[in-house]
């Protein structure tokens, strides 16, 4: 019944509506350094890659690898499955016969590797150069790793193609299909593939006729073949010697080249066995340089479905990882996945008008990238100000110095820089999201947030911003991250940190919003327990695999709300109950990898984490952790949400001095806002330690209880909401027992 339940939640959660593929070869068309933009303008010119976009699966690739966005670097990191440090060796592909330092690659390879290979075979010859770049890696990269679980599987591989220049080799596919020797089993890669041509770069080109009878000859004994047209990625190469009309002609003249090859190419392949995979796995040069590093994947033939694609290590449309090629190649070959690998194998889902979406996301994708650097770079600066503002609002109130009219300007302030995490949930769907008038828009949308919150009174819209904030943030990912996945405090599909779920930036803003509208629901007479069952929906919110998937949130969330609990409900914080917030974080980690096991995809952070535990690869684990601290320390040093932290910190400690006693009498005042306070202080130091951008979390999570504080200090002592005194509460018990 476990069984049968969980692989119903599984289809209806994540497969509904795709298509598995298993069939009995695959093939990968590579035409690097093309663009999703190229192939759309000029698709009337390429008649057989619009029948690809037309009726195959269309995905956005991400191009992340550990170190750099070179050929090197991408095609290691796709014969890995594992993020690769890529190395020049990496284009040192020879077949077995060339000869290279006046010698056969067979026997050069012999001498540096220790043992022969066969005579159609085609060599890495410096792989041992690529292996100890990759020793350190920080991802536990395998180069090799595909080539190596094919031929476990008594499967062949094979590599076609020939991108070298003049004076250059340049055959990174066979670090696609090499195995862990640096061998594959067939293939055609050198100069006798291209031509002479006048017209193209270096004055060569592809031969097709050539590369097409070497596919013929490969293609009855290889399982998975690489071709590798390398006309498109000539062009780059090039670049220097053309101008921006002639570099656009150049791609074009190499892209209507493989065109051409692609039609021949379909009328040689069984379609009832075979896929079809065609990928860009390198951006071109401007595409980098203006923050563009997607790149296209195709695919088409047994298994996919005309659509987009899509796979557990993204959860997004369109969007997959270039670590998901390798495992979407095995399974292609009905072969389990490789151990060493962190990609999973996307699947196809059927979309009316594919190349549209694709285009459409990926825009959005890019502004996001472009624009989310200078949009937060605005946001600390403001909430900088802000925060000066506020601390000498302080002492002119405790003077009496502050008026009624400068205390309303400063609230409001204040509830605008609390207000824009909200408010960025909302920019993606506005008209000019994809522009730089975004920037007004956002002003406008907060003061038109903040006016409409002042109408309910100054305290009134301090709580109900906090719950606004709550509410959108946990709506949005209970449908999947639909508004997050675009928003400047979201994470970048280009960056590739992270695909889904709650971002650190939105998990710190979640928790420090519900410990402030928590202490407006206590102080109005709220119950104790649905502020419980409030705590717990929004850890379950943030930490199931399915929603948040957020482990170092969920970790941050049961340490705050327990404390929170337990002021709240008038008890003292004793040596016992830091012991009861260790175990329950424990409990809660055991719940979300039983979740992630039995109703989850397995694919998470965590649940990648227990496998390699179950499994005994505590090196996978030790990895992770120096990863994720090295992270942490990069952050700390270069992130502009450092000085955030830092003046949050400054600001309250230079309050808690001076003016003497104004917040311990707010504390004695407001005793639910001061045991949600110390919360969001626990909360902040958990973040800081158990996030791999603890930093980002913890100054994310202070942004409403110290935003708030400082609301709460500039308040008129004789103002408040409905004619009470500001300061005036029930004590605990009496709203404990109402």
């Amino acid at each position: 019944m476990r069984l049968k339940l969980r692989g119903i939640l599984c289809f209806l959660f994540f497969l509904l509506g795709t298509q598995l593929c298993f069939g009995q070869q695959v093939i990968l068309f590579l035409v690097d350094r093309v663009s999703w933009e190229e192939l759309a303008a000029w698709q009337g010119q390429l008649p057989n890659f619009k029948w690809l976009m037309e009726e195959g699966a269309l995905g956005i690739l991400n191009t992340r690898t550990e170190k750099g966005t070179t050929q090197e670097s991408e095609y290691l990191t796709i014969g890995a499955g594992n993020r690769a440090v890529g190395h020049e060796g990496v284009l040192a592909g020879y077949q077995a016969d060339e000869l290279v330092e006046k010698e056969r690659a067979d026997i050069v390879y012999a001498r540096r590797i220790g043992h022969g290979a066969a005579k159609e075979s085609v060599l890495a010859l410096q792989l041992g150069a690529i292996v100890n770049a990759n020793e350190d890696s920080s991802y536990g990269a395998v180069p090799g790793a595909l080539g190596s679980a094919i031929h476990r599987a008594g499967k062949k591989t094979a590599v076609l193609g020939c991108g070298d220049t003049l004076d250059e080799i340049r055959r990174p596919q066979v670090a696609i299909a090499m195995d862990q020797a640096g061998i594959v089993d067939y293939g055609f890669v050198s100069k006798k593939l291209l031509r002479k041509d006048p017209h193209a770069p270096f004055g060569i080109a592809t031969d097709r006729e050539a590369l097409l009878t070497a596919f013929k000859r490969v293609q009855p004994e290889a399982d998975f073949i690489v071709i590798d047209f390398g006309d498109t990625a000539r062009v780059e190469e090039y670049r220097d010697y053309l101008t921006t009309e002639t570099l656009a002609s150049q791609r074009l003249y190499a892209l209507k080249s493989a065109d051409r090859f692609l039609g021949s190419l379909r009328g040689l392949i069984d379609w009832d066995k075979t896929q079809l995979l065609v990928a860009a796995p390198t951006p071109n040069l401007q595409a980098m340089k203006d923050g563009r590093r997607l790149a296209p994947i195709m695919a088409i033939g047994q298994g996919f479905v005309r659509g987009c694609l899509t796979g557990p290590t993204t959860r997004r449309p369109t969007v997959v990882a270039n670590v998901d090629l390798a495992p979407t190649v095995l399974r292609g070959l009905g072969i389990d996945q490789m151990p060493q690998g962190s990609g999973r194998a996307f699947v196809s889902k059927a979309y009316p008008a594919p190349l549209t979406y694709a285009l459409r996301h990926g825009a959005k994708l890019v502004a996001q990238n472009q624009l989310r650097v200078p949009f937060n770079q605005t946001y600390v600066l403001y909430l900088i100000i802000v925060i000066v503002l506020a601390a000498c609002g302080v002492f002119a109130n405790n003077s009496g110095r502050l008026t009624v009219k400068r205390t309303s300007l400063l609230q409001k302030l204040l509830l605008a820089a609390m207000a824009v995490p909200v408010v960025t949930l909302l920019l993606p769907s506005l008209p000019g999201f994809d522009t730089w008038a975004v920037f007004p828009e956002a002003i406008l949308v907060t003061a038109l947030l903040v006016w409409l919150l002042q109408l309910l009174g100054s305290r009134r819209s301090l709580w109900a911003l906090s719950l606004l904030t709550v509410t959108a943030l946990c709506i949005d990912v209970l449908l999947g991250g639909a508004q997050g996945q675009y928003s400047f405090l979201g994470y970048s599909a280009i960056v590739g940190a992270r695909f889904y779920g709650i971002g650190n930036e939105f998990m710190g803003v979640l928790v420090g919003a519900v410990l402030v509208a928590t202490a407006g629901w206590v102080e109005r007479g709220g119950s104790l327990g649905s502020a419980f069952l409030f705590f717990l929906f929004i850890t379950v919110v943030i930490g199931l695999p399915f929603l948040g998937a957020n482990v170092g949130g969920t970790i941050t969330a049961v340490a705050a709300f327990i404390l929170a609990g337990l002021r709240l409900s008038g008890r003292q914080v004793k040596a016992k109950h830091v012991f009861g917030i260790i175990g329950a974080v424990i409990l809660a980690i055991a719940a979300l990898a039983f979740f992630d096991r039995y109703l989850g995809s397995g694919s998470s952070h965590l649940g990648r984490s227990i496998k390699y535990i179950t499994a005994g690869q505590w090196n996978q684990i030790l990895l992770i952790i120096i990863r994720k601290v090295s992270m942490n320390l990069r952050l700390i040093r270069y992130t502009v949400w450092t000085r955030v932290l830092l003046f949050f910190l400054g600001a309250c400690v230079v309050i808690a001095i001076r003016p003497q006693g104004v917040l311990k009498g707010l504390f004695s005042r407001q005793k639910s806002f001061a045991s949600c306070f110390y919360a969001a202080a626990l909360g902040t130091i958990v973040a800081f330690f158990f996030k791999d951008s603890g930093v980002v979390a913890a100054a994310t999570l202070m942004i409403f209880p110290a935003l708030s504080l400082f609301f709460l200090l500039v308040e008129k002592k004789d103002g408040g909401d409905g004619g009470s005194h500001a300061g005036e509460v029930r004590p605990l018990s009496a709203r404990s027992r109402g």
